[in-house]
C-alpha cells in the first residue's frame, strides 16, 4: 500500500509517542475502590427482552473482569472491545481522513485524539499514538459541530447516556469542555467511568457526575445551552427505557444522537419522530444516513437562529 508522505509522517509520529508511552496502572487504593463498587452491585432482574438481557450479560461479564482482572487493561477485555470500543475498522480509516481534513487538524483535533495510557487501548494502525474508538468518537463530535454550528466547548453542559468507560467524556474536556459532564449508565458502567475518569481528569478543573438513576440526572443539568449525547444507546434499549427518558430529552437544547435502524428486537425506524416529538420546540433537525456506516444514522439537533 502507497504512502504520501503526510501518511509515512504520521505514521512515525505515532510510533514515536506510542514508545514513549508510560503504562499507566490504577493506584491500589483507587482499585481498591473500584473493586469494592462493583462487589456491592447486586444483580439485574432476569428479563425475557433479548436488547436488556444483552445488556445484562454485559454487566455480568465486566463485573467479573473488574473483580479478577487486571483493570489497568480493560480495554483489551472481550466485554469492553465488543460493546464500547472501536478498533482499527476500515470505517474508522475513513473517520481519520476527514478529520485530518479538517483546516484544524493540527491545531485541535489532532492533540484531541491522542489517547490515554490507562487501560492500554489499542493503537490505530496508521496513527499509533490514537485508537480507533477515539477517532469514532471525534469524528461525531466533528459532525455535530458542524451541522450544529456549535463548537463543544461553548456548551454549558453535556448530558452523555450510555457512556461506555468514560471516553467520549475524556475527549469532550481535551477539546476545551469546562462545563458540567452528566453520564447515565447502568451501575457497573458508572463504577468504571468514575474510575477511569477520577485517573485521566486528575489534573484539570472538571464537574463530572457518573449516575445510574435517571431521577438524579435532571437536579444535575445546568445552563442554557444543555447538549444530549447518545450514541448508539437510545436505540439498544427497549421503548420503556425511552420513556424514561422523555423528561430529560426535553430538558436539553442540543442533540448528537448516534443510532441503528434494527438492534436485536428493536426495529428504530421511528426513534427520530419519537425524540423530535419530546424535545423543546424550535430545535432544527438533521436526520442524515452515516454514508460510511449501513443502517446506521445520525439524529442532530439544535435551537433554531431566532
Amino acid at each position: 500500500m502507497l504512502y504520501s508522505l503526510s501518511d509515512a509522517n504520521l505514521l512515525i509520529e505515532g510510533w514515536v509517542r506510542r514508545l514513549c508511552r508510560r503504562r499507566t496502572r490504577l493506584p491500589e487504593s483507587m482499585l481498591r475502590i473500584l473493586r469494592t463498587r462493583i462487589a456491592s452491585i447486586q444483580p439485574l432482574p432476569r428479563t425475557t427482552d433479548p436488547s436488556l438481557q444483552a445488556w445484562q450479560n454485559n454487566v455480568e461479564e465486566l463485573r467479573y473482569r473488574i473483580l479478577n482482572d487486571d483493570p489497568s487493561r480493560f480495554l483489551r477485555w472481550p466485554v469492553v472491545r465488543r460493546t464500547m470500543f472501536v478498533g482499527s475498522t476500515p470505517f474508522v480509516r475513513e473517520e481519520l481522513r476527514a478529520l485530518r481534513a479538517q483546516p484544524n487538524w493540527s491545531s485541535r483535533w489532532k492533540a484531541a485524539v491522542i489517547e490515554d495510557a490507562l487501560g492500554h487501548p489499542p493503537g490505530l494502525a496508521r496513527f499509533r499514538a490514537t485508537s480507533g474508538n477515539r477517532v469514532h468518537h471525534a469524528y461525531h463530535l466533528m459532525q455535530f459541530e458542524r451541522m450544529a454550528n456549535c463548537r463543544i466547548s461553548d456548551l454549558d453542559c453535556i448530558f452523555e447516556f450510555g457512556g461506555g468507560y468514560g471516553g467520549m467524556a475524556r475527549l469532550v474536556h481535551k477539546l476545551g469542555f469546562r462545563g458540567r459532564y452528566v453520564i447515565l449508565d447502568l451501575e457497573a458502567f458508572s463504577a468504571l467511568q468514575s474510575t477511569y475518569l477520577a485517573e485521566t481528569l486528575r489534573n484539570a478543573h472538571t464537574d463530572v457526575h457518573c449516575v445510574s438513576d435517571p431521577e438524579a440526572v435532571l437536579p444535575l443539568l445546568i445552563g442554557g445551552d444543555r447538549l444530549l449525547l447518545a450514541t448508539w444507546s437510545l436505540s439498544e434499549v427497549p421503548s420503556s427505557v425511552r420513556e424514561r427518558m422523555h423528561p430529560l430529552i426535553g430538558a436539553c437544547s442540543h442533540f448528537l444522537i448516534g443510532y441503528q435502524l434494527q438492534f436485536e428486537e428493536l426495529n428504530n425506524e421511528r426513534i427520530a419522530q419519537e425524540i423530535e416529538r419530546v424535545a423543546p420546540a424550535g430545535t432544527g433537525w438533521q436526520d442524515i444516513e452515516i454514508s460510511h456506516l449501513s443502517g446506521n444514522r445520525y439524529l442532530i439537533g439544535a435551537p433554531r437562529p431566532a
